[in-house]
């Protein structure tokens, strides 16, 4: 209820369009984006899920822009973590929304917000964020 509160707050207090609101997350934030994906779906536009999932959310309910981030550099317990979180994003995600990168865990979220593959000196991701539009009321 506090981020609802919020986003209501904004809404009528900023320059803030109700249409285009994107929420993101990395690890245990991760898990909190798909949580109120899930939960306030009128609100959220798209989200934006790095290496982190909810397992007591059922994610196929949700039919948002999503896209799904995961470093593929880890050993031991932790590779197996990351096997496992890449097979919960296909399966709620489906594999072309996921992206991998050869990176940690813990350096994911800077390596996924200084992406630039266009070269145009700018964050894909946020480049992405700031398209998304709910179609929806």
């Amino acid at each position: 209820n506090n981020l609802k509160n919020l986003i209501e707050h904004l809404i009528a207090t900023e320059k803030i369009d109700p249409q285009r609101i994107v929420i993101a997350g990395s690890s245990l934030g991760a898990q909190g984006a798909q949580y109120m994906a899930h939960e306030m779906p009128e609100y959220i536009s798209a989200q934006v899920v790095i290496s982190g999932y909810h397992p007591q959310v059922d994610m196929s309910e949700v039919t948002m822009p999503t896209i799904a981030y995961i470093g593929t550099k880890e050993e031991g317990e932790a590779q197996g973590s990351i096997n496992y979180t890449y097979g919960y994003f296909k399966s709620v995600f489906g594999s072309e929304k996921i992206i991998e990168l050869p990176t940690s865990h813990g350096a994911l979220p800077e390596v996924v917000f200084a992406l630039d593959e266009n070269g145009d000196n700018r964050s894909d991701i946020i480049e992405w964020m700031l398209s998304q539009k709910r179609n929806y009321q």
